[in-house]
């Protein structure tokens, strides 16, 4: 495949429009305006150059994400792949360019954005196979399924062979299993 894939910044010039097709499929679509800049020494100011339009559609789980969490004016980072569409209306044609977003998320250079994570019924389902499937495999080999439980236990760290942490679910400054206080400063200079 021969895809230009980019990765765009801007803010959301138009309201978000949003299809849901009879196969249960959605489309969300906007439009991204995203403005070059540069500094003019001579007058010491920011000078904006021309303003590019491009079309964003978000598919499936991505547009339902991106209905509830994007309005106009929001700064965004998309990425995705780029393509040229054609069009012709009455007496008018002309191209336009459309990005399918295979991600899209607030650029936090100009602010804060909150996360909630989104359980979708597919992954369920796969995890619920995967985890079926392991103890399935139990009478196999009797630490297949002590290993999945300790891979499944959440809020336990995980450290590699040398004893750093890997993964950590406690947040910076709360107790871990020993009961001692930890910083990011502490961590960092220590």
């Amino acid at each position: 495949m021969n895809d230009i894939q980019v990765v765009l910044r801007g803010n959301i010039a138009s309201d978000l429009r949003s299809v849901r097709f009879d196969d249960g499929n959605s489309v969300t679509s906007f439009r991204l305006a995203s403005t070059s800049s540069w500094f003019d020494r001579e007058r010491n100011t920011w000078v904006d150059r021309r303003t590019t339009y491009v079309s964003v559609n978000c598919r499936r789980a991505l547009a339902s994400s991106a209905l509830q969490s994007l309005h106009k004016g929001h700064p965004v980072v998309v990425t995705g792949r780029l393509w040229e569409r054609a069009w012709t209306k009455d007496d008018r044609s002309g191209r336009t360019l459309e990005v399918e977003a295979e991600t899209v998320g607030h650029d936090l250079t100009f602010g804060v954005s909150a996360f909630t994570r989104v359980v979708r019924r597919e992954r369920h389902n796969a995890e619920d196979a995967a985890a079926r499937e392991v103890r399935g495999q139990e009478d196999r080999d009797p630490n297949a399924a002590a290993l999945y439980e300790e891979v499944r236990e959440i809020g336990s760290t995980v450290t590699d062979v040398s004893g750093f942490t890997v993964l950590d679910d406690e947040p910076d400054g709360e107790k871990d299993s020993d009961g001692a206080e930890e910083s990011i400063a502490a961590t960092r200079v220590g």
